[in-house]
């Protein structure tokens, strides 16, 4: 659609709006807060359910701690939704995540907060575009649930308006979940993506500069990858086949290993010992930054420093250290990618900058870079990639 002004997440669980909650809410200054979440973290199998409506509050909680005065609309889930697939215990897991912030809502409004919760209505399956989606009749639907109480909010002197913050097409805000590689051993590059119901799809390519589809999925259906903030390709563990390596929703980089099929196995912890040692990273990238064989990862981290991990060769990665100082010179980055771009055997870093200008870091083939220089003469002309 034309105007984006909105913070709908594909794939997103709750923990993944808590994330970034501080971020939107400076960026935005919004005078109402509509809420429609949860059912990414019932749907899926990677998750605490019984948790699930305690993790709400939290995040309506943050959010009226960030701004006292806003006003925060919260729609239950759908009642009648079925899964991805079909799942006969998630409409029970739905009535009780629906009771439980129903009846905690009381006393947010007795704190002095304005929280209203909203029942969402029960769509038919017409109004679904699958078992968890609805399409245009079912959204409206939803749509119509908020009307009433957001009406009663201006009634009731909630929402009383402010200048508007101006909107601009914001550049992307998650790293890209997409990655290159020969997945099925054909010798063609094919590529793999995370997709909206949160799954890694494998899509091969024909050497010709085009891909095949639909895709595939790599490992299962089950929304595994709900909430990975990047990925990146290559052969960790020296088996000859590509893997997936990923940020997960715990900020831990985990490894999923290929079978040369198009299909993956895993994961596990690529720095074993460790718990969310990659929170806050922005991007990643994966190469031989050191000329040992064994691909490392190199990937900007909360402080806006490029860092590098190198690799075992078996799968972990070791490190990290600062490959072009540590003055947070990488702020604003919206993406990076490593590759031998001058010829000389060693690997660099090309990533477009907060100017929206593609620059080129060389590598030194010990794990540092140098530089940067504009890759395309012209400026900002990387916008909105």
């Amino acid at each position: 659609m034309t105007d984006n002004a909105n913070e709908g997440h594909s794939g997103y669980e709750i923990q993944g709006i808590l994330d970034n909650i501080d971020g939107y809410l400076a960026a935005n200054h919004p005078d109402a807060v509509l809420l429609h979440i949860g059912i990414n973290d019932l749907n899926n199998n990677d998750n605490d359910h019984a948790a699930a409506a305690t993790r709400a509050e939290t995040l309506i909680d943050r959010i009226f701690t960030d701004q006292p005065n806003v006003t925060v609309m919260m729609q239950g889930l759908i009642p009648t939704t079925a899964g991805i697939p079909a799942n006969p215990a998630l409409q029970a897991l739905i009535t009780d995540y629906n009771n439980q912030l129903r009846a905690w809502a009381p006393s947010e409004v007795q704190a002095g907060k304005h929280f209203t919760f909203v029942d969402a209505p029960a769509l038919t399956s017409a109004q679904f575009a699958d078992g968890l989606h609805p399409n245009d009749a079912g959204y409206s639907q939803l749509a119509q649930a908020f009307y009433t109480p957001l009406d009663q909010a201006f009634t009731n002197g909630w929402v009383v308006g402010g200048p508007p913050t101006p909107y601009e097409t914001p550049a992307s805000s998650r790293p890209a979940r997409v990655a290159a590689g020969d997945f099925n051993g054909d010798g063609k590059l094919d590529l793999v993506g995370i997709d909206a119901n949160s799954n890694m799809q494998f899509y091969p390519g024909n050497g010709a500069g085009s891909v095949s589809g639909p895709g595939t999925a790599m490992l299962g259906t089950t929304g595994l990858w709900a909430n990975f903030k990047a990925v990146a390709s290559g052969d960790f563990n020296s088996d000859g086949k590509t893997d997936v390596a990923g940020i997960d929703a715990n900020n831990n980089l985990m490894l999923y290993t290929g079978d040369g099929a198009g299909h993956l196995t895993g994961g596990t912890n690529m720095m074993p010992g460790t718990s969310g040692l990659w929170a806050g990273f922005k991007a990643i990238t994966a190469g031989d930054f050191t000329g040992t064989g064994h691909l490392g990862i190199a990937g900007i981290d909360a402080n806006n420093n490029l860092k590098f991990y190198p690799g075992d060769g078996a799968g972990h990665v070791g490190g990290g250290t600062d490959m072009l100082g540590s003055t947070g010179l990488w702020a604003g980055f919206h993406a990076v990618m490593a590759g031998d771009f001058t010829g000389t055997g060693h690997l660099g870093i090309a990533g477009i900058d907060a100017n929206n200008n593609l620059k080129f870091y060389p590598g030194d083939g010990t794990g540092h870079a140098s530089g940067g220089t504009q890759m395309l003469p012209g400026n900002g002309l990387w916008a909105g990639f």
